[in-house]
């Protein structure tokens, strides 16, 4: 949605300069007030809150000084842009100008087209700053947007890589916010560093809380992305305490009474290139390197992944505008997924005797890539298995087949786990088709049913 003009407020009690002011700024399309003295001037600046104040030194009551002391003083001014408007040109005047506040001057007389660029500057400065991320000082999202697309116009094989560390709720509960602000500033320093070894303009932006992006020439990635692993390895051990660091873990207790252990921070990366693959908006970039981030998570320590596959994207890696283009459900096909060939065998002749299509995998890994092409309407998961367990396998599931009605299979629960839509126990598998026609082949996962099947479990 358009914003519109952007506004700006002249303060000066010479109404033949304001209204000289006026025009000059309406005819370059800016919204203009006027007010006709410092406190006047203050009172519409809270009303309105304006892009950018001129506001001239020489007033009675308040003199240009005082309303911008006054201006960087109120949180809702503290960073509106303003620019002081005076007849004094010597030093002095602009030093006093500065220490109240101040961001830029104009000399009366003004040239207008002068005037006009001191606004444009002024403007884009405070946009820029107002997109900074106010701990790291590092471009926000919209800055991380526009560079993104910059790369994509140029058509220049490039990088994006999506950053964050590992278990850092857990040391931020335990150690406290400013540890945690430090850590974050930490994780900052180290993507600064490697910036400063690329080639090129390479790009550093911050997301939020302790995820960050760098954009850097594709055939860069792999190293870069190994050096922000090899420098974060080397600074987290300053974060901790010595004892924790000789644990090699964080020891809190929950609320049930119970020791939990968070390994030591870590950092995943997640990259995508443009040199094998084409995007078509900064959605598909950012939605690719965040995928292989989540990968890079599953392992243990510090790691890396990248987007090694080549051609177009597929299907379920297409977006449009924010929102991921899914192909259909396949209504009666179900994901059976277990280490154990002859558990699988069992599920898909019961399943198969009752019509439903029976995809097999022997892990996560395998799951996800049928998963992507099939889109089940149901996966059956086993509770336990090497590699990726089935919460993780869960979790990456819900990425490709958020419609599946994912159901639990275990012979260690006794509940249905959170990560999971219903539960199977394993020496009820001849339950499971009656199970997949009570819940009904559809393309979300109703809750009602949920009390259904924990009753043919307990």
């Amino acid at each position: 949605m358009d914003a519109g003009p952007e506004r700006i407020l002249v303060i000066d009690d010479d109404p033949g300069v304001a209204r000289l002011l006026e025009e000059l700024l309406r005819s370059e399309g800016y919204d203009v007030a006027c007010a006709p003295d410092g406190r006047s001037g203050l009172d519409r600046a809270l009303a309105l809150d304006p892009h950018a104040i001129l506001c001239d030194v020489m007033m009675p009551g308040l003199d240009g000084f005082d309303v911008c002391r006054i201006l960087r003083s109120h949180p809702k001014t503290r960073y509106t842009c303003v620019i002081l408007v005076t007849a004094k040109s010597n030093p002095a005047d602009k030093v006093l100008g500065l220490r109240a506040g101040a961001d830029d001057f104009v000399t009366k007389p003004f040239d207008p087209d002068e005037l006009i660029e001191r606004v444009r500057t002024a403007l884009r400065r405070t946009r820029e700053l107002a997109g900074l991320n106010p701990l790291t000082r590092l471009p926000g999202n919209d800055e991380i947007k526009r560079a993104i697309e910059l790369q994509l116009d140029e058509q220049k094989p490039f990088a994006l890589m999506h950053v964050d560390l590992d278990n850092f709720k857990a040391f931020n509960d335990c150690y406290g916010l400013l540890r945690g602000d430090a850590a974050i500033m930490a994780l900052a320093g180290c993507l600064r560093e490697v910036a400063d070894q690329a080639a090129g303009m390479p790009f550093v932006g911050h997301t939020g809380g302790d995820d960050m992006v760098l954009i850097v020439d594709s055939e860069e990635a792999e190293p870069l992305a190994k050096r922000v692993l090899e420098l974060w390895d080397e600074r987290v051990r300053d974060l901790y305490d010595q004892e924790d660091l000789l644990r090699g873990h964080l020891e809190t207790i929950d609320r049930n009474g119970r020791t939990r252990r968070y390994p030591i921070m870590a950092v995943s990366v997640g990259v995508a290139t443009s040199d094998r693959r084409s995007f078509a908006s900064h959605w598909q970039v950012s939605d690719i390197a965040s995928r292989m981030k989540n990968v890079a998570k599953r392992r243990v320590g510090s790691s890396y992944e990248i987007d090694r596959r080549e051609g177009d994207l597929r299907v379920t890696e297409i977006f449009t505008d924010g929102e991921l283009n899914y192909p259909p459900v396949e209504d009666h096909t179900i994901l059976v997924v277990d280490d154990n060939p002859m558990i699988r065998e069992v599920l898909a002749t019961y399943c198969g005797a009752k019509g439903f299509t029976v995809l097999e995998a022997s892990d996560g890994i395998e799951a996800y890539q049928l998963a992507v092409k099939h889109r089940p309407a149901f996966v059956v998961l086993d509770f336990k298995m090497p590699h990726l367990n089935g919460q993780y396998t869960a979790e990456l599931l819900r990425e490709v087949a958020p419609a599946a009605t994912i159901i639990a299979l275990s012979a260690y629960l006794d509940a249905k786990p959170e990560w999971a839509d219903a539960f199977i126990e394993k020496h009820q598998l001849h339950d499971l088709p009656s199970v997949l026609i009570n819940l009904g082949s559809k393309a979300t996962r109703p809750s009602e049913h949920e009390e259904h099947v924990t009753e043919q479990t307990d």
